[in-house]
């Protein structure tokens, strides 16, 4: 049997802050999460705020510990924010975090209260702004770069997109951009907006992100889809920046018009955009020797172990391309599973921790029912390794890491994650999405309807059509099939449907919908 395994994650890096009080004393005092030390030379920032009144205090290690001083907090509402650096006793590595936290004190004369602490994105952040006019942004941006060299980045980008999150995180909104950005008008379009229905299906965009680079007039110059990773997508900047005339569509080509090797290129990006008009260029492409991306397309569109191996063997880095796409057709082979799990551990051999944990998601699928939850939190514990302790930075893996949590049997743990990532952005229906599908997976229709209520309430646009489905779901496992019908039909009213013409994904949001709506 193939074994999978990942060191265990680092502790959060959540500390408990508690206040104490007696009579019109109170102190407010600071523990560090387990495996770190606050620091000693950095001197930590306490701002808290109540009634009228409002403190701040840059405090020691020492201080923060036995408490700073406050007064008459009997039965009021505590605001306030901390700014604390922490080392790790593992590595002796120190990072400053910002959190706030809050808290009602009973009034009482005596008492300890253990305050909410929810950590907050870094300041120095410039976050994507969603529920925009995604076409007057794109003109604004198209008027910018008029006459001059620059182009126009046109990021198609959804809040709840974990690889959406990445790419900003990471490049077009990091704290540290590539320096090649400045070639570019970044523009966020927000993909869930009914206002970016013209522009998704002007540009024939159906996964997120996409990211289209076009010049002046609008025409696009090449696009990228998904995100293979800052280096390689600071690469890609690189070649648009230089690009002077449109890639070729291959809609505008005929697979005899290329090199069988194009043709196996050409075949492997409709795969990963489109999904469909592959056979043809597949076709074109075995006249020549074999490629990775012949090999990737023909594997992912009709999938076989002969394709498979050869993978295994001459493209082991390529298993994530693939193997979520082959995996339900192959693991009925008789050596299928066999196949797909050394795909899998080549992989993991050389994956860095997002990677580890995608591909042990994927090894968990063909597992038993005793060894899969292993094998879940084992990709959880990896997935916890990349994280930066930055909630902007993090944020893309948190549905992730919630679902592993989950699978792994530790629901209550993954609700906290959801939960704490929801005090941090409390505006956008990402967390309360998730956590009513993990409460319904898990069997609790009672809080998952509470959570998808709640998911609705913060939703806009496509997001509020997914976010009522799992309401009606929900009230449809409480046996509330009538409340279910009549939510959905209240939802599909109103909510302005797209015009048929139109290439975008809202109609199969609204089909999820319908069903509930046409449910006897």
């Amino acid at each position: 049997m193939l074994l999978f395994w990942m060191p265990l994650a680092g502790a959060t890096t959540t500390p408990e802050v508690a206040l104490n009080w007696k009579g019109e004393a109170a102190s407010l005092s600071v523990r560090p999460p387990e495996g770190y030390d606050i620091a000693e030379e950095a001197p930590a920032d306490v701002e808290m705020r109540w009634a009228d009144r409002s403190v701040t205090y840059q405090v020691g290690a020492e201080q923060l510990a036995e408490g700073v001083a406050l007064w008459a907090v009997r039965g009021q509402r505590l605001e306030g924010d901390l700014g604390v650096t922490f080392c790790s006793k593992e590595d002796g590595l120190c990072r400053t975090h910002q959190f706030s936290v809050g808290g009602t004190v009973p009034a009482l004369r005596k008492g300890q209260l253990a305050l909410e602490v929810a950590p907050v994105a870094h300041p120095a952040h410039d976050e994507p702004q969603f529920q925009t006019d995604a076409q007057a942004l794109a003109d604004e941006a198209f008027q910018a770069v008029k006459g001059t060299d620059r182009r126009v980045l046109l990021d198609f980008s959804a809040v709840w997109c974990p690889p959406c999150n990445q790419l900003a995180a990471e490049v077009l909104h990091a704290s540290d951009p590539p320096e090649i950005l400045e070639t570019f008008e970044v523009v966020v379009l927000d993909v869930d907006d009914p206002r970016s229905w013209g522009l998704k299906d002007r540009y024939h965009v159906g996964g997120y992100p996409t990211v289209v680079i076009a010049d002046a007039e609008g025409r696009e110059l090449g696009r990228e889809i998904g995100f293979p990773g800052r280096d390689s997508f600071v690469q890609w900047l690189e070649e648009m920046a230089e690009r002077d005339a449109p890639a070729p569509d291959p809609s505008d080509l005929q697979p005899s018009e290329v090199t069988p090797e194009a043709a196996g290129a050409i075949a492997w990006t409709l795969v990963e955009s489109r999904g469909d008009g592959v056979a043809p260029w597949i076709a074109r492409a075995e006249a020549g020797s074999l490629t990775s991306e012949l090999v990737l397309a023909r594997v992912s569109t009709q999938p076989n172990l002969r394709d498979a191996r050869w993978l295994v063997s001459e493209a082991p880095d390529r298993a994530l391309d693939w193997v979520p796409r082959a995996l339900s057709s192959l693991r009925e082979e008789p050596e299928g599973p066999e196949v797909l799990r050394e795909a899998i551990a080549a992989a993991l051999s050389t994956a860095g921790s997002v990677q580890a944990a995608d591909l042990l998601y994927w090894g968990a699928q063909l597992a038993d029912e005793d060894e899969a939850p292993l094998l879940y939190a084992a990709a959880a514990a990896a997935l916890r390794e990349s994280f930066s302790g930055e909630p902007f930075e993090d944020r893309a893996h948190y549905t992730f890491l919630a679902g592993l949590m989950a699978k792994s049997g530790d629901v209550e743990g993954a609700l906290q994650v959801l939960r704490e990532a929801a005090r941090t952005w409390p505006r956008e229906p990402t967390f309360f999405l998730k956590e009513a599908r993990v409460l319904l997976e898990a069997g609790d229709a009672e809080r998952a309807l509470s959570a998808a209520e709640a998911c609705v309430d913060a939703a806009w646009g496509d997001n509020r059509l997914r976010c009522g489905a799992l309401v009606c779901e929900a009230l449809t496992a409480l046996d509330r099939a009538e409340e279910a019908r009549q939510r959905a039909r209240a939802l599909l009213t109103e909510q302005v449907a797209p015009d048929a013409a139109l290439d975008v994904r809202t109609p199969r949001y609204r089909k999820a919908l319908q069903a509930f709506a046409d449910a006897p």
